[in-house]
């Protein structure tokens, strides 16, 4: 796009590029190969560094040339001597740091590695590298004792028997002054938990307890008949049925499907901090969350029993031995 003439008042100033400056553009250069190489003063050995150390354009050196280093030192003192050093970024510290630590580890014969010769923020950084390779050592523990892991193991029973002591007592508590007409608990929330662990749960709980009726008639009418005593099949699932198996099959049922769905809620609602929020606001987070929940599962447990008996009977009807 073409500008008029700036008027400056004593002529007309005309502004074009300079032939001059667009001939001093120059393309960057092609990156230099990193190389070493090792050259003996007496005691001292210089390892000096030449070229390019980038990773993006010519990788990383391996530990292969590190051990070639130290066996051409043959116990010497290791001066790195960077004059002739171009670009570098990572590789050349992971290389230093490769030397730094191959040489503390006493499996080499160099006396030392002198770095003063590197620029200041390559010492820097390799600084920093060995500050986080120290914190990374320390923070491994060692293997405890059988001392500290039955220790450890007693007070992790210890505080969660104090957590559900601490449960049943809050529950009883708040409980004693829901039914006083003394709690902040919503009528709306207990009967969404209602429908949830009652209506919610039919259909597993049919399931289970008919499969598990389903198999107490079909092996006791296996043995039973073998003495002669088929008859007492319906006795034999009845019994077990009402008296434990419906009970016990319901309750695990219920602790793995509604238990877990709020146990994952509240630890969901615990971790963005909504629980939190309650109690910021004075909300009751107990009567808000937990009772509820309390109230709908001692509510629906002995209706969910009634319904796994049915179940568990109607399943011996539909035994194929019947």
């Amino acid at each position: 796009m073409a500008y008029p003439p700036f008027d400056s008042g004593i002529g007309l100033l005309r502004v074009r590029p300079s032939p001059d400056r667009r001939a001093s553009v120059m393309t960057p250069a092609s990156p230099r190969r990193p190389e070493w190489r090792l050259e003996r003063h007496g005691a001292t050995v210089e390892l000096r560094l030449a070229g390019d150390w980038v990773a993006s354009e010519t990788g990383v050196r391996n530990a292969v040339e590190v051990r070639r280093i130290f066996e051409e030192a043959d116990e010497a003192t290791l001066r790195v001597e960077a004059s002739g050093l171009g670009r570098w970024d990572s590789a050349l510290i992971a290389f230093l740091a490769m030397l730094r630590q191959s040489s503390r580890t006493g499996r080499t014969q160099v006396a030392r590695v002198d770095e003063s010769d590197l620029p200041e923020a390559a010492r820097r950084l390799l600084t920093l590298a060995a500050a986080g390779a120290l914190d990374t050592t320390t923070a491994v523990r060692p293997h405890p004792s059988l001392a500290t892991r039955v220790g450890e193991a007693c007070l992790a029973a210890l505080s969660e028997s104090v957590g559900i002591a601490a449960l049943v007592g809050e529950s009883a508590l708040r409980g004693a002054a829901a039914l006083a007409h003394r709690s902040r608990t919503r009528a709306v929330d207990v009967l969404q938990r209602v429908r949830e662990a009652g209506a919610g749960a039919l259909g597993i709980v049919a399931i289970v307890n008919g499969l598990v009726g389903a198999i107490l008639a079909f092996v006791g009418a296996v043995q039973l008949q073998r003495l002669g005593a088929g008859i007492y099949v319906a006795n034999l699932v009845g019994i077990a049925v009402v008296r434990e198996m419906a009970a016990m099959v319901t309750a695990i049922v219920m602790a793995g499907r509604t238990g877990g769905a709020y146990a994952a809620h509240l630890a969901t609602m615990q971790g963005n901090e909504e629980i939190d929020a309650l109690s910021a606001l004075g909300i009751p987070v107990f009567d808000f969350l937990v009772l509820p929940r309390i109230a709908a599962l001692v509510t629906m447990m002995p209706l969910l029993y009634l319904y796994g008996c049915a179940l568990g009977l109607l399943g011996t009807e539909r035994s194929p031995l019947r």
